[in-house]
């Protein structure tokens, strides 16, 4: 999947409109995908393998519906609750990562 049909896929997700922004949020969930895949490896390759493509995405649509509530532990209105954990992506999606390692 190229990263414009995976920009233009996000657009649909998380109803956003414009691309500059969604390429900024897919690089962030690319580098948090990248960083959690590598925990022990500064040099890791810098392609997500094409099992977490569906993850990356998901994980940018997270990304935009947080913008603008950065690290909201807690907060109600109108009988709605929003919580929010130490981190910017849910520990669920971050457990689907397998971590990489080397044995030395």
């Amino acid at each position: 999947m190229t990263r414009e049909e995976m920009i233009a896929q996000v657009r649909k997700m998380a109803e956003v409109n414009d691309d500059e922004m969604v390429g900024y949020y897919l690089d962030n969930a690319k580098e948090i995908l990248l960083n959690q895949l590598h925990p022990f490896n500064e040099t890791w390759e810098d392609e997500v393998p094409p099992r977490y493509l569906n993850l990356q995405m998901r994980m940018t649509v997270v990304l935009l519906n947080k913008r603008g509530a950065d690290g909201e532990s807690v907060h109600i209105e109108n009988g709605i609750h929003r919580h929010y954990s130490a981190g910017d992506i849910p520990g669920d999606m971050l457990r689907e990562i397998t971590p990489r390692a080397v044995v030395l």
